[in-house]
């Protein structure tokens, strides 16, 4: 079976045209076409139809249903212009806010009295929990550039957006999670209570988040990168998502109206205000978005193929 690189080289030919003046007729620019040919990119749906009329010839025969699968897959899950702008700001607002949580949170923050109270107290496991968050913000902030970058270039595919997805929520539960292990095997206060007290937090945090949050990025990886796209799949992928949402704008308000709420909680993770929040919740609605139209453009393709 001939390809769609080939078919689309084979009918501007036929045609007389060049890729430069087929890119003028699409208002693309010529790199498009040639990587439209070479098979290392696809047109979006909307401009393979404008192909199919400019160079005559149906959509049957420059698509075949394995290529309707390959443009949804291998093109930006997001490719309207206006969306994908909101999508590169949006990733750049939530980086930034994840750049100035690591500078409250360790670059101003007074280590000489921080390690005094460690040492004074014995809260060995604080210590671990800066160490955890330290890598984790710095990881987060690693993937939003990522993804930034790659929407700023129009690669986001699929696979890159379920890989980044999963990133960010596994990253949001292992700082929490490091820190309840450690406060539970410290042994500086009397041992019964320590225990109950460790195991009833780390169990309340279980059900609460980290049961949920690892449920999320195993459905993000069924749907974006397994092609998993039965109605369910996404259907209990949003309401993950709306959960995360909701979660994030109660926290927010809870910490607007007693900001010293968190002083007080001994598992209290500073990844939690509303520096975090709220962009959590932002990225959260923007994986909606992105679960909507994918399940809708993978819905085309299988109509078009048949």
């Amino acid at each position: 079976m001939v390809e769609f690189g080939e078919q689309l080289r084979r009918a501007r030919e036929n045609k007389g045209m060049t890729q430069q003046t087929l890119a003028e007729e699409l208002f693309v620019a010529r790199q498009s076409v040639s990587r439209w040919e070479c098979g290392d990119r696809f047109p979006d749906l909307i401009t393979t139809k404008k192909i199919s009329e400019i160079l005559d010839v149906s959509l049957d025969d420059l698509l075949s249903g394995k290529d309707m699968e390959k443009v949804v897959e291998r093109n930006p899950v997001i490719e309207n212009k206006i969306a994908n702008s909101f999508m590169i700001i949006l990733y750049a607002v939530v980086a930034f806010s994840y750049v100035l949580l690591f500078i409250k949170d360790f670059v101003l923050k007074p280590w000489e009295h921080e390690i005094q109270r460690i040492i004074n107290h014995s809260y060995y496991y604080m210590l671990a929990d800066d160490i955890a968050r330290i890598i984790c913000l710095l990881f987060i902030i690693t993937i939003l550039i990522m993804g930034l970058v790659h929407a700023i270039r129009g690669t986001l595919s699929s696979k890159k957006m379920g890989a980044i997805i999963m990133a960010f929520i596994i990253a949001n539960i292992i700082p929490s999670l490091a820190l309840n292990i450690m406060y539970l095997c410290d042994t500086h206060t009397n041992i019964e209570n320590h225990l109950d007290f460790a195991l009833g937090v780390i169990l309340f945090n279980a059900i609460r988040l980290y049961i949920p949050m690892i449920i999320g990025a195993v459905l993000v990886y069924l749907f974006f990168i397994r092609k998993k796209d039965k109605i369910i799949l996404p259907a209990l992928l949003i309401v993950f998502c709306l959960w995360r949402i909701v979660s994030a704008i109660y926290m927010t308000v809870i910490f607007v109206i007693n900001p010293d709420i968190y002083e007080k909680d001994p598992s209290h993770n500073s990844m939690m205000p509303v520096l975090d929040m709220l962009p959590t919740a932002l990225i959260f609605g923007l994986v909606i978005y992105q679960v909507i139209t994918l399940y809708k453009k993978r819905k085309a393709a299988v109509k078009n193929a048949e």
